[in-house]
């Protein structure tokens, strides 16, 4: 990707004081969700790519792409999750916003609809962290700064942990507990943290290995009498632990032996090293430490058929262990094979992605068949699926169908809100565009992939679909604007004054 300046001002002026020097951005935070991509970057704005049918990436429109787009950089932004065509984004002023599908209330909003960008859910400045189920599962999940634990969306199986199991399309507060410490969310099962390192549970428990007996769990309950638990993820309906001494405990469904119970010296192995026919319980009742992951365990995520696993100290990942399907080179081991092909590589024993062992990560987030790393120095690395272009690392849209990597590739952080450089200003586009007051509209010979307003302050103001030639933009304060269109790779903008 083109690096470009960092103002509309600044190109403008750019035209006759010579070329203008570009801030260096890079990533700060990244998250997978089921097939979209959010990450924030180091300027505080928000940035997303992938799978985007209901509007879940919050850029406006609802098509898929791998090239990471401007989603909001009107508030600083500190952490985003993403799960089943929808999204949650908190900003560092305590908001929180939604977009995506309204199936079952999951935005939060109160009006049950779906959102293109992000749309904020009531009126509160403090909230202090949100979760959601990447893959099954339309509920949320939020922790305000004074502890207490809210909910909405979903509640066919009580995984809201209110008493009922009445969906609620606005939060309400879980108990009156004031001293939860972190939510995760499955498919319908969902376990917390809280400030005392005891464990919780509520929901779903489909053969009673999540609380200890079947069927649903209308309210938290505590999980056992230890108080040295630090961290809880559920994906599907597996749980991961871990411990204040870094370990890991797992429990719940093992069908497909994933709860990394099996050791490097099971079973015969394949070509690619990894395991046959290793048998396993397919159920296990509670807690058992992991001893196949060696390291103290900092980050843990996954989706559905795969597991990903962080080590290190002090907060930085120097190792990551991945178990699971292969599938679309889910594992990064470059042994993947694409989605439908014959014996797929399935791992029950750890492999490790072909990361640099120069790389050193402060994050790490997987989704359906594919992971995203954020290294210390604020690069982005990913592998495996890419056919929503969930990877972002600009794959042509006709050719995502089939796209997927095999190993880790570099995603270019973008250095630009407006994405604009001096040979933008002059136009290289064969494409016309024009402005009669109150709509903009667009001639082009060749494919519109991208259509953006910004204000002379460098930011994004609108988003205009690409299936269209010609946009309303009479609700734009009155004002001098500039709007972007590139057409077949290439630029032409067009300046404006709305009254």
């Amino acid at each position: 990707m083109r690096k470009f300046t960092k103002m509309w001002a600044a190109a403008l002026c750019a035209l006759f004081a010579g070329t203008v020097q570009a801030e260096d951005y890079v990533w700060k935070y990244v998250t997978a969700g089921d097939a979209t991509t959010l990450a924030i970057r180091s300027d505080g704005s928000l940035w997303s790519w992938g799978w985007n049918e209901k509007g879940q990436a919050a850029n406006g429109v609802s098509e898929r792409s791998a090239i990471p787009t401007l989603a909001d950089a009107s508030r600083t932004w500190k952490k985003a999750v993403s799960g089943k065509a929808y999204s949650f984004a908190l900003a560092d002023d305590g908001s929180l916003w939604a977009s995506g599908t309204g199936e079952n209330g999951v935005q939060g909003t109160g009006d049950g609809l779906a959102h293109k960008v992000l749309t904020r859910i009531g009126t509160d400045n403090d909230w202090a962290d949100v979760a959601c189920s990447r893959f099954w599962g339309y509920c949320g999940f939020a922790i305000k700064t004074n502890g207490t634990l809210w909910a909405w969306g979903e509640n066919t199986a009580g995984q809201l942990g209110i008493g009922n199991m009445q969906s609620k399309i606005l939060p309400v507060q879980v108990g009156t507990d004031t001293d939860w410490k972190q939510v995760a969310a499955g498919a319908a099962s969902v376990l917390g943290v809280k400030t005392d390192g005891s464990l919780w549970g509520w929901g779903l428990n489909m053969n009673g290995e999540v609380f200890g007996h079947e069927g649903k769990q209308l309210s938290p309950v505590r999980l056992g009498d230890a108080t040295d638990w630090a961290s809880v993820t559920v994906i599907d309906y597996r749980v991961y632990a871990v411990k204040t001494d870094g370990t890991l405990w797992a429990w719940a469904d093992n069908s497909k032996n994933l709860l990394g119970f099996n050791s490097g010296t099971q079973g015969e192995t394949t070509s690619e090293g990894n395991p046959v026919e290793v048998v396993t319980e397919g159920k296990v009742a509670e807690p058992r430490q992991v001893t196949a992951i060696e390291g103290n365990v900092l980050v843990v995520s996954g989706c559905e058929n795969t597991l990903s696993v962080g080590t290190g100290k002090d907060g930085i990942i120097d190792q990551v262990w991945m178990l699971g399907s292969n599938t679309d080179g889910a594992l990064g081991d470059g042994n993947g094979l694409g989605n439908g092909s014959k014996d797929i590589p399935f791992a029950t024993v750890p492999v490790h992605p072909s990361l640099r062992s120069s790389l050193q990560f402060a994050g790490m987030s997987s989704g359906q068949n594919y992971t995203m790393m954020l290294t210390t120095d604020g690069d982005i690395w990913g592998w495996g699926c890419n056919r929503g272009g969930q990877l972002g690392d600009e794959t042509r849209s006709d050719q995502l169908q089939v796209a997927y990597e095999v190993k880790p590739t570099l995603i270019n952080c973008p250095q630009d809100e407006v994405g604009l450089s001096v040979a933008d200003v002059k136009g290289k586009a064969a494409a016309a565009v024009a402005f009669d007051g109150q709509a903009l509209s667009i001639q082009a010979d060749g494919r519109l992939t991208s259509a953006v307003v910004y204000g002379m302050d460098g930011q994004a103001v609108m988003i205009l679909p690409v299936s269209a030639s010609s946009w309303d933009v009479s609700a734009l304060s009155a004002g001098v604007y500039v709007a972007r269109f590139v057409v077949d790779g290439a630029a032409v903008t067009c300046k404006f004054a709305a009254e």
